[in-house]
């Protein structure tokens, strides 16, 4: 595998490259055949020079437009998509297009996918069914209404909690729900080789624990179609299991039978110890890591207050390390303080930790510092947002801390 350098010109001014150790790989395996070879220095330098400085890029909505009807073209700020012309092209001759993408308005672009104009159609169409994690709502007239209603009486059905965010803002209706469920089903498929996710006979049908309970204390069961496409299971349509014969109703067996009460399935597990998502404070708890205090401070200085968003990376260095050292003590006398998270693409246990930068500890905090458990130190990975953290968070349980709460 090529890894590109750490430099940050070019490519890395354009958004968050959320695949930055693949993406050559991934180009040089469509140029397969062609006879080019594509190399980071030399394609970073060519995105400098053709949209860095000259500003060759073109920008969609979410529909696949790059002009509104004015005839206008798409602004930054409205646009989805974002694409520009490698100096590469496919086996067949046509231009390959870098792709950055965003899930919404408020968000930066990420990126980088490589698609010709043909294929960069098929993944805005294909963008435009709603989805949940590995769950999809297949109807392309109706997908997002579907799944809005979906979303809607899944939180009708559930014990009351606040389901948004305190700041951001979403164009999807409880989003931490959404995010819940997603994460839930993909921890799911991964627990146990997908044991706790119960197929029919006729794999037409899977069936899940979501986690949650209903107004009357009862779990709530999701049931999603699920289907074969060229070698690729595919699942779609979820809805809440309101009782079992709805279940015979669509023809759900488990050998010949009806599924019983004993065979429902477990929830989703994700420690085996209560240990493992208890934070530790010990003597050296923190080891910070240089490259990730660049990605910090450097990276993500907008999720900084603004009155700290000017300072030198210096002063900013001493200011963050000395809110660590004041939450660490917090800690101490405090263990609920520090709030574990799931992080789904590592499958792992972290740590979330209150960042008070003006030591003003009768407010909410600034944001929250994640932390690695690496071999009995405390390592720092990146900060969130309080609505994040909380989103985060609640996959494990429901916070009951004074600083993480949506309310």
């Amino acid at each position: 595998m090529t890894t590109p350098q750490t430099s940050k010109f070019g490519i890395y001014d354009f958004g968050f490259i959320n695949n930055s150790a693949t993406f050559i790989d991934e180009l040089n395996a469509l140029l397969k055949d062609t006879g080019s070879i594509a190399e980071f220095n030399r394609f970073n330098k060519h995105f400098f020079q053709s949209v860095t400085k000259e500003g060759k890029i073109k920008l969609y909505n979410k529909y696949g437009y790059s002009k509104g009807k004015d005839g206008t073209s798409i602004p930054k700020t409205v646009a989805i998509y974002a694409t520009y012309e490698t100096e590469f092209k496919n086996k067949d001759g046509k231009p390959i297009l870098g792709v950055f993408s965003r899930k919404n308005t408020n968000r930066n672009f990420e990126g980088i996918q490589f698609a010709s104009v043909d294929k960069l159609s098929e993944i805005i169409e294909d963008n435009l069914l709603f989805k949940m994690g590995q769950i999809i709502f297949d109807d392309p007239d109706n997908s997002w209404e579907n799944a809005f209603a979906f979303l809607e009486d899944l939180k009708e059905t559930a014990i009351p909690e606040k389901w948004t965010y305190g700041k951001q803002n979403s164009m999807v209706p409880h989003p931490i729900l959404k995010s819940y469920v997603e994460h839930i089903f993909n921890r799911l498929t991964r627990e146990s080789k997908g044991i706790k996710i119960l197929k029919d006979d006729n794999q037409r049908y899977c069936l899940f624990n979501l986690g949650l309970l209903n107004i009357y204390f009862r779990p709530i069961y999701l049931v999603v179609e699920q289907n074969q496409i060229e070698g690729k299971t595919i699942f779609a349509n979820p809805f809440i299991l309101k009782k079992r014969t709805m279940l015979a109703d669509i023809g759900f067996t488990l050998n010949g039978k009806p599924i019983s009460e004993k065979n429902l399935p477990e929830p989703a597990q994700f420690y085996d110890n209560v240990n493992e998502i208890i934070f530790k404070p010990e003597p050296e708890f923190y080891d910070p890591d240089e490259e990730k205090l660049h990605h910090i401070i450097g990276e993500r200085r907008e999720r900084f207050p603004e009155q700290y968003k000017t300072r030198s990376i210096t002063e900013l260095s001493v200011i963050f390390d000395t809110a660590i050292k004041c939450s660490y003590e917090l800690a101490k006398r405090n263990y609920k303080l520090i709030v574990p998270q799931y992080r789904p693409q590592e499958d792992k246990i972290q740590y979330l930790m209150p960042i008070y930068l003006g030591a003003t500890f009768n407010k909410l905090p600034d944001f929250a510092l994640v932390l690695d458990n690496e071999g009995g130190y405390y390592k720092p990975e990146t900060i969130l947002e309080l609505d994040d953290a909380y989103q985060n968070a609640r996959l494990i349980a429901k916070p009951d801390n004074f600083w993480l709460n949506p309310e």
